[in-house]
């Protein structure tokens, strides 16, 4: 009776081993295979969407600037132009000036001579 007691101690022993050995094979097995790589992979992906959110940034930003640069170098095109053409029309005007002025010299100067040249030739008649 002694031993059969043992016997089932030991049986009993042995069943609580193997149950704690199952269980910490199940907690064990989930951290290699389960947990520990899923929280990695986790981890992977963040790291992943923020280099992604940040070239998504830079991208965005890379063509905003680029789009605003040739939006500025179109107001730069026109208003060079624009002054390209208030200059050309200011050269005009000061020709214009400059033409009359010395235009309007000769004319008072031929006036001139010819009403010398008409008086000369009245008083001879």
């Amino acid at each position: 009776m002694q031993k059969e007691r043992e016997k089932q101690r030991l049986l009993l022993l042995q069943e609580q081993l193997n149950q704690k050995a199952n269980s910490h094979y199940r907690k064990v097995l989930l951290q290699s295979r389960g947990m520990d790589p899923w929280r990695s992979f986790l981890a992977i992906c963040r790291e992943n969407r923020r280099a992604a959110e940040t070239l998504n940034r830079q991208q965005s930003l890379r063509r905003a600037l680029t789009r605003w640069r040739s939006v500025w170098e179109l107001v730069l095109k026109e208003k060079e132009a624009v002054a390209q053409e208030l200059y050309c029309s200011i050269l005009v005007q000061r020709t214009w000036k400059a033409w009359r002025l010395v235009s309007g010299h000769f004319f008072y100067r031929k006036c001139v001579d010819v009403e010398v040249v008409n008086v000369n030739f009245s008083s001879f008649v």
